[in-house]
């Protein structure tokens, strides 16, 4: 035999209305909590040649609209370089989107010509992001139980 409590009209709206506020913050803690390991994931695994890239990753969280929030996480726009480096340049580029011939260039920082055919991808925007998948799931379905959780438990 299976009981069924039913709850009245007021009541229900009432817990709907506190789920949605318990699960939309719960949820914002989630997402940056996951943001703040991508960006910590990001600093170890980057490239440091000078090391400008690594310490320029950060997080913004943006609130769009009342129902949305938008993590941006990544090196600041000032490096512009980072594309490069996360997916490759010239015949070595990701998908040979690359340029296929030979170039020189002159390098500032080292005072000289340097000919070149590319630099290989070193992808640390993408391992950060799969590494820590697992885990940013498990923080948005803890934020969903957890505001359930809070709601019934009144």
């Amino acid at each position: 035999m299976m009981t069924v409590k039913l709850w009245n009209k007021d009541d229900t709206k009432r817990m709907f209305l506190h789920l949605q506020l318990f699960t939309e913050k719960s949820m914002a803690n989630a997402i940056t909590m996951g943001a703040f390991r991508i960006v910590n994931t990001m600093k170890e695994l980057a490239p440091k040649d000078t090391g400008e890239m690594a310490e320029s990753i950060t997080t913004q969280v943006v609130q769009n609209s009342k129902n949305e929030i938008a993590v941006r996480v990544g090196p600041t726009d000032d490096i512009f370089y980072a594309k490069y480096v996360e997916y490759g340049t010239g015949i070595y580029a990701v998908n040979g989107v690359g340029r296929q011939t030979p170039w020189v260039y002159y390098n500032q920082r080292w005072g000289q010509f340097v000919y070149t055919v590319g630099n290989k991808p070193q992808p640390f925007i993408y391992k950060s992001l799969v590494k820590n998948a697992p885990k940013i799931k498990e923080y948005l379905a803890l934020s969903l139980t957890e505001g359930y959780g809070k709601v019934t438990r009144k």
